[in-house]
């Protein structure tokens, strides 16, 4: 796991962008993963902040002013494609409906840091094809859910590892 860390300025362009984000999404009548415990803006809030840390910790090609309603890929690493999933819960976990539902070649897992709205912890990441072998479907109160757990994750430096010798291999 590593913790990205991020200024004032830096805050006040993720929450122009999650803004942004989040009145396209009401426009287009996209719902969002709200829950409970949470607000639709925050959850914005925290997929770009996760955005912008994988981004910069990975060196993904990454504009944080590309609004629009994505197709399952954030971002590009070489060619390889990412999803990057951003959590408000302690340990969450990574989830998708489906294996279909997993469009990009990757996925990151990035967790919110309790009392600091101005970091996240990026904490692994995982290809495709391994998710659908590790992951578990579960019933998370709406229906079946595939899940991976933290621990099955990669760590992320040994993600970024696998990831530049596949760029420069």
């Amino acid at each position: 796991m590593v913790t990205v860390n991020f200024n004032r300025k830096d805050m006040s362009a993720i929450e122009q962008a999650a803004m942004a984000r989040w009145q396209l999404a009401r426009a287009a009548a996209i719902g969002d993963q709200r829950r409970a415990d949470n607000d639709g803006a925050g959850i914005d809030r925290v997929g770009v902040m996760a955005e912008v840390a994988v981004a910069r910790l990975l060196g993904a090609d990454y504009s944080l002013t590309s609004i629009g309603i994505d197709s399952g890929i954030d971002m590009w690493v070489g060619g390889v494609s990412i999803d990057v999933k951003g959590t408000m819960r302690p340990n969450g976990r990574l989830l998708f409906k489906s294996i279909t539902a997993f469009k990009a070649d990757a996925a990151v897992l990035v967790n919110t840091v309790d009392g600091n709205e101005m970091a996240v912890q990026v904490m692994g990441g995982i290809g495709k094809q391994m998710f659908n072998n590790v992951a578990t479907m579960m019933d998370l109160g709406r229906g079946q859910t595939m899940v991976c757990e933290i621990d099955q994750l990669m760590p992320i430096q040994e993600f970024w590892l696998a990831l530049m010798k596949r760029k420069f291999a």
